[in-house]
């Protein structure tokens, strides 16, 4: 592997986010469908039980900021980062 290669491999970084007002399973699903659209996000897993989402990105590629506002836009609350 030369170090080419090696400089240009990608981390994928997770977060776990809690959204306030995820009730149903609509919404889980209107919200990770949403945030799949994003450019650098490459999974969400919505547990509506646990009012928990948690998001795989490319940090390169979008910031968890961009994801935060996304989901403000999207007209759901997040209260923290985990």
């Amino acid at each position: 592997m030369s170090w080419y290669q090696r400089e240009n491999k990608q981390a994928v970084l997770s977060y776990n986010i809690t959204i306030v007002d995820m009730f149903s399973e609509d919404d889980c699903n209107f919200i990770s469908g949403s945030l799949l659209k994003l450019p650098g996000v490459v999974n969400v897993q919505a547990n509506q039980k646990t009012f928990c989402l948690k998001v795989s990105y490319y940090p390169q590629k979008i910031t968890l900021e961009q994801i935060v506002f996304e989901i403000s836009q999207l007209g759901y609350r997040y209260v923290n980062r985990a």
